[in-house]
């Protein structure tokens, strides 16, 4: 009797010992599973953030990850009584090249535009896409605005040399507004106002060079826009004329030719130069 009890007892032992392996299996089976499934999770929204705060093409930081960035920046400045500067770099002949040459050339010549500004700057320093052929650069600490002046020199250095691009060789250039906190702007919205406003005045005087933001830039950014829209207008209106010049030779006096000249009548700015708004139109 004693000898069955224990084989029973035996009997019951292996197979608990069995059942408690074979659930321990399981548990651990399912404790991997979890484990990918997380690890998984993690990587996925890893991925929709860097998606959401990240330029597709050039893999620039993008123009919501610049807004986070700007503002704690000029926080950290302002804790610290340091300066920072803002950069726009908006590329001269961008346009050109995406036209010629297609939107694939466009989207190459981007790619090697972001590695050579990259290049320029200081490991502190932080590069943005913005969209289309603008980009954004964040000085968090300067001495002083020549600091600023140095890293858009070398900037403007690169993006003048040639760039090769699907077999091409390109002249591409920059223009560069700066502004600096806390002398131009003392939040973000009037920094990012003021960069751009003095990257339009060093469009307005000469391609391919940087300015820095001085007051009367947004007294001349706010009439280049009522120019804007008053040039948009008047087309819908019919205020432009073309006028016919006739070229003449000198020698027999017969006309060789006609040159169309585009004239603008506007009911409240009366017949303006065309000095005044081909530039704009261009």
């Amino acid at each position: 009797m004693g000898l069955r009890l224990s084989r029973v007892a035996g009997i019951v032992l292996a197979l608990l010992a069995t059942l408690y392996l074979f659930l321990l299996l399981v548990v651990r089976k399912a404790d991997r599973i979890m484990a990918r499934h997380e690890h998984e999770r993690a990587a996925k929204e890893d991925q929709l953030r860097h998606q959401a705060y990240h330029d597709a093409l050039t893999g620039l930081p993008n123009r919501v990850y610049f807004s986070e960035r700007l503002g704690e920046t000029i926080a950290l400045a302002q804790r610290t009584k340091q300066t920072c500067a803002l950069m726009f770099v908006d590329l001269d002949r961008f346009k050109i090249v995406n036209d010629s040459l297609g939107h694939d050339a466009g989207d190459s010549l981007l790619k090697v535009v972001a590695e050579r500004v990259h290049g320029c700057l200081r490991e502190s320093d932080l590069l943005f896409r913005m969209g289309g052929d603008e980009f954004t650069v964040i000085l968090p600490q300067v001495t002083t605005p020549e600091d600023a002046a140095f890293v858009a020199r070398r900037i403007n250095e690169a993006l003048a040399a040639p760039l090769s691009v699907q077999e091409h060789e390109l002249a591409v250039g920059a223009t560069i507004g700066i502004a600096v906190y806390p002398g131009d702007g003392d939040s973000a919205d009037a920094l990012l106002k003021n960069a751009d406003a003095a990257l339009y005045s060093a469009k307005e005087n000469a391609r391919g060079r940087h300015a820095f933001y001085h007051a009367d830039m947004n007294q001349r950014a706010a009439q280049r826009l009522s120019l804007e829209v008053a040039l948009r207008k008047g087309f819908r209106d019919g205020e432009f004329t073309l006028y016919y010049q006739p070229r003449v030779n000198a020698a027999d006096r017969r006309i060789i030719g006609l040159e169309a000249l585009l004239r603008w009548v506007s009911p409240t700015r009366g017949v303006v130069p065309p000095g005044e708004f081909i530039g704009v139109l261009e």
